[in-house]
C-alpha cells in the first residue's frame, strides 16, 4: 500500500531526526581551544616506591615524593603541524619524604621570601615560574615538539636523588600533554570509540632499563555539547637490558586505572584522575632480591579564573 503524503513526510522526519540524534551523540576529542583562550589547570602528582629486600632494616623502606603546580594555558596561533599552547607555572610545591635521607627537601614557590633562602629546593623550582614554555602538538593530538626558554631550564642540582626527574625538560612535555590532549584527532567519537598512546617511564629501580608504557583510552559517556567521558586502563613491558648493565628486571604487575572528562564546548582537557601500580623484580647481587611497588598518581584538574 502506498503512503500518503503527510504519512510520508512524518516518515522522512522521524528518519532524519533520528539521524540528527546519532550525529549529537559524537564528540569531538581532538584538541582546538579558541585561539587567544587561557585556562588556569592545577596539575598534582603523588609516587610512592616501596622497596623490599632483606637487605633493608625491617626489610622494607617507602620513598614518598609529591609535586604541586598551578599553571596557565594559552592558545596560540595554530601551525599547519598542529595546535600551539603557551604555559606558564604561577605556583610549584615538591617535597620527598624517605625514611633514611638525611634531609627531606621540601620547598613551595609561594612561601614567603625569607624561607628561600638556604633551601636547596629553591634555586630548582623558583626558575619555573612565570617562564613560558611552548608546547605544540601534531595534527594527530600528540605531543610534537616542547621549547622552554633555554635548555637549561633547571640547574644541575641533584636533590631526592629521582626527584629531579618531576621537573626535568625532558620530563616536562609529557606531564603537560594530558592538560591540553586526549592524544586523539578524532572529530566523531562515539560510546566505545577506543585508542591508545604510548610513553616511555623513567628508571626509577636502578636498572637502564626502561619501561614501555601503553595508556589505552575507551569513550564511556558522551554528554553533547558538554562533555566526553574516557576510562583509561594500560599495558607495559620492560625494554631490553642495555649492555654492560648488570642488573636485570622484570615486570611483575602494571595496572593503569583512570577516568578523563573532555570538554567538549572548549576542546580541553576538564579533569584526569588517573593511577599507576607497578612491581619489579630485580636480583642485584647474589641471594639478594629486591622488589619494588609503585604507585603513581595523577590528578590534573581545570580550575575557575
Amino acid at each position: 500500500m502506498a503512503l500518503r503524503r503527510p504519512a510520508l513526510a512524518a516518515a522522512f522526519a522521524l528518519v532524519s531526526f533520528a539521524a540528527a540524534t546519532v550525529f549529537a551523540q559524537n564528540a569531538d576529542l581532538s584538541p582546538g581551544p579558541k585561539e587567544g583562550s587561557s585556562y588556569r589547570f592545577g596539575l598534582s602528582e603523588r609516587l610512592e616506591i616501596r622497596t623490599m629486600s632483606k637487605s633493608l632494616p625491617g626489610g622494607s623502606q617507602l620513598h614518598v615524593m609529591q609535586s604541586d603546580v598551578l599553571m596557565r594555558v594559552k592558545s596560540l596561533p595554530a601551525e599547519p603541524e598542529g595546535p600551539v599552547y603557551e604555559v606558564t607555572f604561577d605556583r610549584v610545591k615538591f617535597v620527598s619524604q624517605h625514611p633514611t635521607a638525611k634531609r627531606n627537601p621540601a620547598f613551595d614557590t609561594g612561601a614567603p621570601a625569607d624561607e628561600a633562602a638556604g633551601n636547596e629546593l629553591a634555586p630548582v623550582l623558583l626558575p619555573l615560574l612565570n617562564k613560558p614554555i611552548r608546547v605544540s602538538l601534531d595534527t594527530s593530538g600528540r605531543l610534537r615538539e616542547v621549547r622552554t626558554p633555554d635548555q637549561s631550564l633547571i640547574p644541575d642540582v641533584d636533590f631526592a636523588g629521582i626527584g629531579r626527574q618531576f621537573f626535568m625538560p625532558e620530563w616536562i612535555g609529557p606531564r603537560l600533554l594530558p592538560v591540553v590532549s586526549m592524544g586523539t584527532a578524532e572529530t566523531a567519537a562515539a560510546v566505545g570509540t577506543r585508542w591508545s598512546i604510548p610513553s616511555e617511564s623513567p628508571v626509577l629501580f636502578g636498572v637502564d632499563q626502561p619501561m614501555n608504557i601503553s595508556t589505552e583510552f575507551v569513550v564511556r559517556e558522551i554528554q553533547p555539547g558538554q562533555i566526553a567521558r574516557v576510562e583509561l586502563s594500560g599495558t607495559a613491558t620492560l625494554q631490553p637490558q642495555r649492555s654492560g648493565d648488570p642488573v636485570s628486571a622484570k615486570l611483575d604487575s602494571l595496572a593503569v586505572t583512570g577516568e578523563a572528562v573532555w570538554d567538549l564546548q572548549s576542546r580541553i582537557m576538564g579533569q584526569i584522575l588517573a593511577t599507576t601500580t607497578w612491581a619489579v623484580q630485580t636480583s642485584p647481587g647474589e641471594n639478594l632480591e629486591v622488589r619494588t611497588e609503585n604507585i603513581r598518581r595523577l590528578h590534573v584538574a581545570r580550575l575557575q579564573d
